[in-house]
């Protein structure tokens, strides 16, 4: 995947979209979609709990699968359109398999 692997850099919108670092990897019927923050420590929210109020979205390419496993915490996220905050909740990383 990441020797013969097609690169896809991917888009993300809302007010936390260049906090955020997304790309995709595919080859042949595997693919997989990593989303890093980036710059996020500016973000936390005040109550003093440590977490980020994420808003926006990232988008796959037409053709993707459309039901993915996040690899690190198995959470299944579904459609084209992923939300910042579903993919950070269970961790700061997501790596999606589909």
């Amino acid at each position: 995947l990441f020797l013969r692997g097609e690169y896809l850099p991917l888009a993300a919108d809302g007010p936390h979209a260049e906090r955020v670092v997304a790309l995709a990897r595919r080859h042949e019927k595997r693919v997989l979609v990593c989303v890093v923050p980036r710059l996020a420590l500016g973000l936390l929210d005040a109550s003093g709990n440590g977490r980020v109020a994420w808003e926006g979205r990232v988008h796959l390419p037409q053709g993707f699968p459309r039901d993915l496993r996040d690899v690190v915490t198995g959470a299944r996220r579904q459609g084209d359109r992923l939300l910042l905050a579903e993919l950070f909740a269970g961790f700061p990383v997501a790596l999606l398999s589909g």
